[in-house]
C-alpha cells in the first residue's frame, strides 16, 4: 500500500472553522484605539506551527505583519496580526484565504500527521468590540460630540440612547459635572452628543474630563459590546 506525500493514517486535513477579526492587544478585550489589529482562526485539530507562514494567507484590504501560533505549541489556533488600517474599523469583515503554495509543494497548513489543510475563502465575523474615540466640545457650552469607531446601537435599535448610559468623570474643575440628556441620539453614523449639566469653562480644557459608555446595552451592528476604555 502506497501513501501520499500529503497525507497519512490519520486521513483528513484541518478545516477552519472560526474565524473573526479581533482589537484585542489587551487582554482578549480591547485597545481602545478603535482598529482591528488581527484575524483570529480556529481549526478542527491541532496544526504544526513551523507549516504557518504568512505568504500562505490572504487578508483583504489589509497587509499581513506576521503570523502568531500563540503560546501553546501546535494547537487548534493561530492568529494573523495585520497592519493596521489608517481608518477606525472596528466594523471591518475582511475576506481571508488559504491555499497552498504553488511554488512549492511542501509549503502548507499541515497537522501532526501531515494532512494539508482544506483551502478557504471566506469572510471574517466582526468581533471586534466599537470603541469611543474622540470626544469634542468647546468654550462656553455644555454639549460634548462623541465619536465612536463604527455605528452603534441601543438594545439594537437607533435613537433611543439614554444619559444614563455614560458617566462624566471631571477633571478636577467641577467635580459635581454629569452628562444629563442625549441631545442627538442617532449612532448610525457612530456618532452622538450629549449634554452637561453646566457649560464648560477654559479651565476645563486644561484638566479636561472623560467619558465612560457605561451601558450594556450598547452594541455595535453584530452585537458586540461597546468598550468601556476611555
Amino acid at each position: 500500500m502506497e501513501f501520499s506525500d500529503h497525507a497519512s493514517l490519520d486521513g483528513a486535513g484541518p478545516v477552519a472553522l472560526d474565524m473573526h477579526t479581533a482589537d484585542s492587544a489587551v487582554s482578549q478585550g480591547s485597545d481602545g484605539d478603535g482598529h482591528i489589529d488581527k484575524i483570529v482562526i480556529s481549526w478542527s485539530e491541532s496544526v504544526v506551527d513551523s507549516s504557518f507562514t504568512d505568504s500562505l494567507f490572504n487578508v483583504e484590504g489589509y497587509a499581513i505583519a506576521v503570523v502568531s501560533t500563540g503560546a501553546t505549541a501546535n494547537d487548534a489556533s493561530m492568529e494573523l496580526v495585520l497592519t493596521q488600517s489608517s481608518t477606525k474599523d472596528t466594523d471591518a469583515k475582511p475576506r481571508v484565504t488559504y491555499a497552498k503554495s504553488t511554488t512549492n509543494p511542501q509549503l502548507f497548513v499541515r497537522d501532526a500527521d501531515g494532512n494539508e489543510a482544506v483551502s478557504f475563502n471566506t469572510t471574517a465575523a466582526d468581533m471586534a468590540k466599537p470603541v469611543l474615540v474622540e470626544v469634542l466640545s468647546r468654550v462656553r457650552t455644555n454639549e460634548l460630540h462623541l465619536r465612536f469607531s463604527e455605528p452603534i446601537q441601543r438594545g439594537g435599535q437607533q435613537n433611543v440612547f439614554e444619559a444614563q448610559d455614560f458617566v462624566y468623570l471631571s477633571g478636577g474643575n467641577n467635580p459635581a459635572r454629569a452628562i444629563v440628556s442625549v441631545q442627538d441620539g442617532d449612532g448610525s453614523d457612530g456618532n452622538l452628543t450629549v449634554a452637561l449639566n453646566s457649560v464648560l469653562e477654559l479651565p476645563d480644557f486644561s484638566s479636561p474630563g472623560t467619558v465612560r459608555p457605561i451601558s450594556t446595552q450598547i452594541t455595535d451592528m453584530s452585537g458586540n459590546q461597546v468598550s468601556t476604555l476611555t
